[in-house]
């Protein structure tokens, strides 16, 4: 039997507090994973710093991978590079 009026529980309000709180953990969970996965998904692509351009390497092979240079320029691009050490000599052409 309740005492002085009140019943046992908190009510509807208890139940709107309990939805909301579960809610808010679900959030902060999902931002979590996000940040997470999004911190691999840099480091995996070699970028921690988010607007970074690529090198002139990685410029020089994502043209010859679309097709826009055809391998004897790839070539001659990768030596000039190379030559003013952009990249690193004992980076394998490509």
């Amino acid at each position: 039997m309740p005492m002085w009026g009140y019943s046992y529980g908190y009510g509807m309000g208890g139940m709107v507090w309990a939805a909301l709180s579960l809610l808010m953990c679900l959030i902060v969970f999902g931002l979590l994973l996000w940040a997470i996965l999004s911190l691999m998904e840099r480091r995996a692509h070699g970028s921690l710093a988010p607007g970074q351009p690529p090198s002139a390497l990685e410029t020089l092979r994502q043209r010859y991978a679309r097709g826009e240079i055809d391998e004897p320029t790839y070539q001659r691009m990768y030596e000039q590079l190379a030559a003013r050490n952009v990249i690193a000599p004992t980076e394998p052409a490509r």
